[in-house]
């Protein structure tokens, strides 16, 4: 019997981030659902990113990320970002971004950004998690934060 309930784990809420990131002249971005706040002083937040993603090689590389907090308007840019890989594709393409203090691109269209350098990564199952330490965070326009819903995201 299994007793894992795959839709009691789907009511944990969360945010549509996208994690951004840049080395040298490559630049990497995928969308996520798992990222969190993990310390208040210093301030530090943490992502989950799996090791099939190009982002998550890139961010490993250059030891910056960049959480983008996407508003309610921003499905389809998570969109872009989560069905495509930016070995295939330029993701930034038509895009407005701007590099910031980590090094990493902040999108113009997120409502809020975190900005962070590499602290510690751990492997989980099929994910890394990333802790990252806060170097510059701001909120650039009003709005709520998008709240990830699968359903949604995978019609």
């Amino acid at each position: 019997m299994n007793r894992i309930d795959k839709n009691a784990i789907e009511m944990m809420r969360t945010g549509l981030y996208i994690v951004t990131t840049k080395h040298f002249e490559r630049m990497a971005g995928c969308t996520i659902a798992w990222g969190c706040r993990t310390s208040v002083d210093p301030p530090m937040i943490l992502v989950c990113i799996s090791p099939k993603r190009t982002t998550c090689s890139v961010v490993m590389e250059s030891g910056n990320f960049c959480l983008n907090i996407l508003g309610e308007d921003g499905l389809e840019i998570a969109k872009t970002f989560g069905f495509k890989s930016s070995a295939d594709v330029n993701k930034f393409g038509g895009l407005k971004y701007e590099i910031k203090t980590s090094g990493a691109p902040v999108l113009a269209d997120a409502v809020a950004y975190v900005d962070c350098r590499v602290f510690e990564s751990y492997s989980a199952g099929d994910h890394y998690i990333v802790l990252g330490e806060v170097v510059e965070a701001a909120v650039q326009r009003d709005g709520a934060p998008k709240i990830y819903d699968s359903k949604e995201f995978f019609p």
